[in-house]
């Protein structure tokens, strides 16, 4: 239950960061998005900062988890792992855009 709530808490953020931007993005804002307390955000996140940690850490593991079939393909070649990952981290991208306004 735990992980659950505070994953909601970061898909809540994920979703307006993209909308709005960080910097226009407000705790209350995730916290009316979620109908959720001050308390229970500050339950998982000790800042809006440590929240914006949190939903880096997701974007950075899911790019992961999209290029480590590439890496740990034993039939390809170094220069073909290289080249696979760069395409790889460009559709990862492209299909998650994020614009960040810090």
């Amino acid at each position: 239950m735990h992980t659950v709530r505070r994953d909601a808490f970061v898909e809540a953020a994920q979703r307006l960061i993209q909308t709005r931007g960080y910097a226009q993005m407000s705790i209350q804002d995730v916290l009316d998005a979620l109908e959720a307390s001050r308390g229970a955000f500050y339950h998982y996140f000790d800042s809006k900062q440590a929240l914006l940690e949190a939903v880096i850490d997701r974007m950075v593991d899911a790019g992961l988890e999209a290029v480590e079939p590439i890496v740990s393909d034993a039939k390809l070649t170094a220069l073909q792992k290289f080249q696979g990952v760069f395409a790889g981290i460009q559709q990862f991208k492209a299909a998650r855009v994020l614009e960040v306004w810090i």
